[in-house]
């Protein structure tokens, strides 16, 4: 990698190293290994900072700032780059804080679990629907824990896709995408507890909420979130188990990140400064 300003490098002797300007302007071969240097015994910042020893404090100063520098972008750019990779979506105007971790996350998904067992008993005539897409491993989570706790139960599961119920969905710019829906079962009858793991403005569960009638009608239907982004709210929906309510400002965004996704257990708050 070459930046800012360019040097041509020479091997004076078998035992030291020397810098000099080239024809074509300033140069300087900055830490990172190239084809060029190859069969060189050193690596070239040592290389560099050998060379540079036989200026002046002043211009050693000036090299000394703009290496930090240049090192500064270039973990920044760095780090973004991960970022990215794992899906999280920052921006560099973002900043984040850790509301959940991994531990008190296992906390709380055994505390829901207690309290859906508390209401549903062995889950006979109730069925556990996660909403498409982030809702579903917060639903699978809570699934698997139940299973461990009684094992004798069955607990029927399925997930809905929302998609082509959101009633934005004929006016979004964007392309939407459709998700899998599976409910191997008819839930005429049945108690429906609904997961999604973060409430905001409550359409995103108005439109779980229509799609699922399509599959009977149900005889009570409950709502459980792991966070309640409280006072926020455009329709009248409210949950009945909460992970954790969190007071937010419009410029802040929760993300639940899960290791079946890919990343780490956990719920970050993101921030635009």
């Amino acid at each position: 990698m070459w930046l800012i300003m360019s040097w041509k490098i020479s091997r004076k002797n078998q035992k030291e190293w020397r810098l000099r300007p080239g024809l074509d302007g300033w140069k300087v071969f900055f830490l990172l290994p190239h084809s060029n240097f190859a069969h060189l015994s050193e690596p070239p910042l040592f290389i560099f900072a050998k060379g540079v020893c036989s200026f002046s404090r002043s211009f050693r100063f000036t090299i000394a700032v703009h290496i930090v520098e240049l090192l500064r972008i270039y973990f920044f750019e760095r780090v973004c780059e991960v970022i990215d990779k794992i899906g999280l979506g920052l921006s560099a105007s973002m900043r984040q804080v850790t509301l959940i971790d991994s531990k008190l996350l296992r906390l709380i998904i055994n505390r829901l679990c207690y309290q859906l067992i508390e209401n549903h008993d062995e889950f006979k005539e109730s069925v556990i629907i996660g909403l498409q897409p982030r809702g579903v491993f917060l639903a699978e989570n809570i699934v698997e824990r139940l299973r461990q706790i009684q094992p004798k139960s069955i607990i029927q599961f399925g997930v809905i896709d929302p998609t082509f119920y959101r009633d934005d969905f004929r006016r979004s710019d964007k392309s939407l995408i459709a998700l899998p829906t599976d409910i191997p079962m008819s839930l005429e009858g049945k108690n429906i507890v609904f997961i999604d793991d973060v409430l905001y403005t409550g359409r995103t569960i108005r439109a779980g909420l229509e799609g699922m009638l399509e599959y009977g009608r149900p005889a009570s239907v409950e709502l459980l979130v792991l966070i309640d982004r409280r006072f926020t709210r455009e329709l009248p929906i409210e949950p009945k188990y909460i992970g954790k309510s969190v007071d937010s400002y419009d410029n802040q965004k929760v993300k639940v990140m899960w290791k079946k996704d890919g990343g780490e257990d956990k719920v970050l708050l993101l921030t635009e400064n």
